[in-house]
């Protein structure tokens, strides 16, 4: 699996505006992920720290190629329907995209509960191939 991360913060139109902001964000949702096929899903979490809200978005992908096809489509949607592409950046009235990922899948198994994942994505009692080892044996090191 891969995933492509964003994080996104609600400008201050969003902030006042926020029932219309949560609204949208419902909406935009099921419009823009209409027929990308691609995308296997979609996550969403909100964190609140203090006065800033940040918003965290994963799309799931099976491989590169998916992401590859998926980065396509937008592209050439972006070119050759201007009412879809004028939809999709209205964005920027709700939101700034303050960071743009690319995440791997599954977790490596170490840290602190370092029989919770494996690389290949099986627990321990189901034989699961640990590629990584942790040596810190829990000092803390970084």
């Amino acid at each position: 699996m891969i995933y492509l991360g964003y994080t996104f913060e609600p400008t201050d139109y969003a902030l006042v505006h926020l029932d219309a902001f949560w609204g949208w964000m419902q909406e935009r949702e099921p419009w823009f992920y209409r027929n990308l096929d691609m995308v296997r899903g979609t996550s969403w979490r909100v964190e609140k720290t203090r006065a800033t809200v940040r918003i965290h978005h994963l799309v799931e992908f099976d491989n590169e190629t998916a992401l590859a096809e998926y980065r396509s489509v937008i592209a050439e949607k972006a070119q050759k329907d201007p009412a879809w592409e004028m939809r999709r950046v209205e964005q920027d009235v709700w939101y700034r995209i303050t960071a743009r990922t690319i995440q791997m899948s599954p977790p490596v198994r170490m840290g602190l509960h370092p029989h919770a994942a494996t690389a290949d994505g099986r627990g321990p009692a189901e034989g699961g191939h640990q590629e990584v080892q942790n040596t810190d044996q829990g000092r803390g090191n970084c």
